[in-house]
């Protein structure tokens, strides 16, 4: 947050709206210069002799829209903007979001009492967005020194250059990965109340315990009944079997409700791990191998059912590892999705997926074998590589991190294959840990 007193534009045409606003930060005791402007024309004549810290803006105005405030310096926006709108609606919340406003709210007597903590958000964002920025570019210089030194210096400096090139750049995919995640974790709860609402209303419906009350009257007196139609008789035992297909349709959808809101909490669970991750909260927990694998199995299911997959568990044992559990998820997903690419060429009966979990004296070990399209002797040594793909549409990450996060765990990542076309055993092995804590397994390298 901002020591100096805030300066904010706010561009609004309804007075009623913005002396709310003003009102709010005014019972917040929040220093803030609050300008208001009624329209794009007089927006931009202030913005012309100032600069403000943040810019709120109405999306429709008299004489225009107020994105078109978002001028771009250098490929960036040069000032924070909020959006807001009187309604709803998802296309108006991408064009906003794709021409770089930073967050986007629905008027509401709410939205404006919260509007001081939505802008104290804002700034903080807009901060770490400014410091990125330095970042990236104190990065793109040195980047053009370094360029220039390497031609006159040997290959052992240009491996160096290549190094810190790299890991400039995963620093700032880090940051950027970290708001793309927050902005999923807001979407994500979103859906899950959506979902929790549905399900409650599947479990709760009023018109299905009326419906089953009715059915149920119906049969018990279906016999006393003096019809002597056989047309209404027919109509009587249609209206039967209606609750019995009502009955079995309510099931499938609750049934795949609940299980779509489980597979939804799940993607939330790793979107936070993974934030905790950005902002190096790294939690690992007593983990079981064989729950996770169910899990990632779960995720998976729709997909391998509409691949018709046929998976074959041997689940040996079930031990408890301290372990970090969305990167496993992560891995076991990748390596489910990569069996299931390698046998989409074959003919249903033929794609089978084999799942063994084990115990050694010093490990536990899991392996995935599918029956694809398997890996050639050349690949063998590059599969774990970044960048290395063999898909037309893959990007040569996700078994590069996999490697990556098995070796954060202590573990390690290997592959096994008799060739093109003979299939694919990818295995994945954890040293046992003393429940007590007396041992803790040493990281392994990388298989290259």
């Amino acid at each position: 947050m901002l020591k100096e007193t805030i300066r904010i534009l706010l561009v609004e045409d309804q007075e009623a709206h913005a002396e709310l606003i003003s009102l709010a930060f005014e019972s917040q005791n929040i220093e803030v210069t609050l300008t208001v402007a009624c329209d794009l024309r007089a927006a931009r004549a202030i913005l012309a002799e100032t600069s403000p810290h943040l810019v709120i803006t109405d999306f429709l105005l008299p004489d225009g829209k107020g994105i078109d405030l978002l001028p771009e310096v250098n490929g960036s926006p040069r000032f924070p903007l909020i959006l807001m709108t009187s309604h709803g609606d998802e296309q108006v919340a991408v064009e906003a979001m794709k021409a770089g406003a930073l967050d986007y709210i629905v008027k509401s007597e709410t939205s404006f009492w919260e509007m001081p903590r939505t802008c104290q958000r804002v700034l903080r964002e807009w901060e770490h967005i400014v410091m990125r920025r330095r970042a990236e570019e104190k990065i793109r210089n040195l980047n053009k020194k370094l360029e220039q030194r390497v031609m006159q210096r040997t290959a052992q400096l240009e491996a160096a250059q290549k190094e810190l090139v790299e890991q400039a750049h995963r620093a700032g995919m880090a940051e950027i990965a970290a708001d793309v995640l927050h902005n999923i974790g807001n979407i994500l709860n979103s859906v899950i109340v959506s979902g929790e609402l549905i399900r409650n209303k599947i479990e709760d419906s009023k018109f299905s315990r009326a419906f089953k009350r009715s059915n149920e009257f119906l049969q018990t007196n279906m016999d006393s009944l003096d019809v002597k139609s056989d047309l209404i008789k027919k109509l009587l035992q249609y209206y039967l079997k209606m609750y019995q297909l009502f009955e079995r349709d309510n099931q499938f959808l609750s049934k795949n409700t609940e299980s779509l809101l489980i597979k939804i909490n799940t993607i939330r669970d790793i979107v936070l791990d993974q934030q905790n991750h950005a902002y190096g909260k790294n939690y690992d927990d007593m983990t079981s191998l064989s729950e996770i694998i169910e899990i990632c199995l779960d995720v998976e299911k729709s997909s391998l059912d509409m691949n018709r997959v046929t998976v074959q568990k041997k689940i040996a044992v079930s031990p408890l590892l301290k372990l970090h559990k969305s990167k496993l998820i992560h891995v076991i997903v990748n390596l489910l999705k990569n069996a299931q690419d390698a046998m989409l060429h074959l003919e249903p009966e033929r794609r089978n997926l084999a799942i063994n979990l084990e115990k050694t004296d010093d490990n536990v070990i899991v392996s995935f074998t599918d029956s694809g399209s398997g890996i050639s002797p050349q690949n063998m040594t590059r599969i774990f590589s970044h960048g290395f793909t063999t898909k037309s549409n893959g990007n040569g990450f996700g078994l590069h991190s996999c490697a990556i996060y098995m070796n954060d765990m202590g573990g390690s990542i290997s592959v096994e294959s008799e060739g093109r076309g003979q299939g694919a055993t990818f295995i994945l092995k954890f040293p046992l840990v003393d429940l007590q804590g007396s041992t803790k397994p040493e990281k392994v390298s990388l298989q290259q």
